[in-house]
């Protein structure tokens, strides 16, 4: 029930910030929820409700909520961020994503890795398409 709330405030462009602040607060979420059946075995898809939060935020494009996430103690929160940010696509992040990679969870460091791979390849790719 809480993850639904999540994919429905991403729709909300009209209540934007109202949206945006609920998401925040669902991050750390790490309950699970099922979508399309009862269970896992009977074709449903489980999904992380802070999980769904981030994508939720990154599609409401709330740059300076997760960019502010950055520095949760919580690491699940840190890890989302830094995830959600990464899948918008933008070099200007980049800064501020390269903290993570001295952060003392390793997960975090992991994540910041990959994000940094997912963003340079979006560049990459924005140059080539340009040219």
């Amino acid at each position: 029930m809480v993850g639904d709330a999540a994919d429905i405030l991403a729709d909300c462009q009209a209540e934007r910030q109202i949206a945006i602040d609920a998401l925040v607060k669902l991050l750390g979420n790490n309950g699970y929820y099922i979508v399309g059946g009862v269970f896992y075995g009977n074709g449903g898809e489980g999904r992380v409700v802070g999980d769904r939060a981030a994508q939720a935020l990154a599609v409401l494009g709330a740059r300076a909520a997760l960019l502010a996430l950055l520095d949760s103690e919580n690491v699940d929160v840190r890890v989302r961020a830094i995830r959600a940010l990464s899948s918008l696509g933008e070099e200007v992040v980049t800064d501020k994503l390269l903290h993570g990679a001295q952060d003392p969870d390793y997960r975090v460091r992991r994540e910041t890795m990959a994000a940094l791979g997912r963003l340079g390849r979006a560049h990459v790719a924005s140059r080539e398409t340009v040219s």
